[in-house]
């Protein structure tokens, strides 16, 4: 086979590769729009937030009801997310590879140190998703729920992932410093603060976010790498600022190092097994 038939054939493959399918994408759109709403919500508000017009809309939701994925109020007439989700969350759950090695540790992490555990991936859409949670039930605590997105510089995950996965090269770059400029922090860090926790974070091992993102909660994020080095995720610890200080902050980080430990070499030993 000659070179420029190859080379056809090739592009061709990647053309069908990348081609969108308008239905899935709008059907994926309105469940996430669905997500992000706290009330049911009408077909054309809907339609409205989404971007098509409402006969479209509500054919693909409709498709989306008999699928249960969302459900409808007969009497309103309006939609919100279906118990159909849960199942899918529920296998993810069991088939996540972070959320199954963590297991019930980040439970027993809250329950010892009185605030919220949880780690984060970062998804095909270049966001941090939260896929486990270990909740504290003492005292007032940070609620923080799985499937959470954040952006993918924000947070501790995001120094997290600046300081073991970007390249250096562009670490201070204009695309960088506009895409933590983009973030919605609560208490913005200058992009030189900024660029100063995540070397910090390459010399400790861990990153500190007090109340940048969200005010009045410090947050403290250790990395977690794969058998071959490479960064798969980020341990989370969160709680209010007065009671994530001092000793409290030190013992958390010390556990958040531990897990991380465990968690890779159970990562190892997992893929030796495969």
């Amino acid at each position: 086979m000659n070179e420029s038939l190859t080379q056809e054939i090739s592009e061709q493959k990647k053309a069908v590769t990348n081609r969108r399918v308008p239905a899935v994408t709008r059907a994926v759109s309105i469940l996430r729009y669905l997500a992000n709403e706290s009330e049911p919500i009408g077909i054309v508000p809907l339609a409205r937030g989404v971007g098509l017009i409402p006969s479209t809309c509500l054919h693909i939701t409709r498709v989306l009801v008999n699928e249960g994925l969302v459900a409808v109020a007969p009497q309103t007439k309006k939609y919100t997310l279906g118990s159909g989700i849960l199942a899918l969350a529920s296998a993810f759950s069991l088939r996540n590879v972070l959320a199954r090695v963590v297991g019930n540790r980040l439970d027993v992490l809250a329950k010892n140190h009185g605030v919220v555990f949880s780690v984060v991936e970062i998804n095909s859409l270049r966001e941090h998703v939260v896929v486990a949670v270990g909740a504290s039930q003492t005292g007032v605590a940070v609620t923080l729920t799985v499937g959470t997105r954040f952006p993918l510089f924000a947070g501790t995950s995001g120094r997290c992932w600046a300081a073991f996965a970007l390249e250096p090269e562009k670490l201070d770059s204009k695309a960088t410093r506009k895409q933590v400029q983009s973030v919605s922090w609560e208490d913005p860090p200058t992009f030189d603060t900024w660029l100063e926790q995540v070397n910090s974070a390459k010399k400790l091992g861990y990153a500190l976010d007090v109340g940048n993102f969200i005010r009045g909660v410090t947050v403290v994020g250790v990395p977690v790498f794969n058998d071959l080095g490479v960064l798969v995720g980020c341990l989370n610890a969160l709680g209010i600022a007065e009671r994530l200080v001092g000793d409290s902050l030190e013992a958390a980080i010390v556990a958040l190092k531990d897990l991380s430990n465990q968690v890779h070499r159970d990562l190892g030993h997992q893929n030796s097994s495969s």
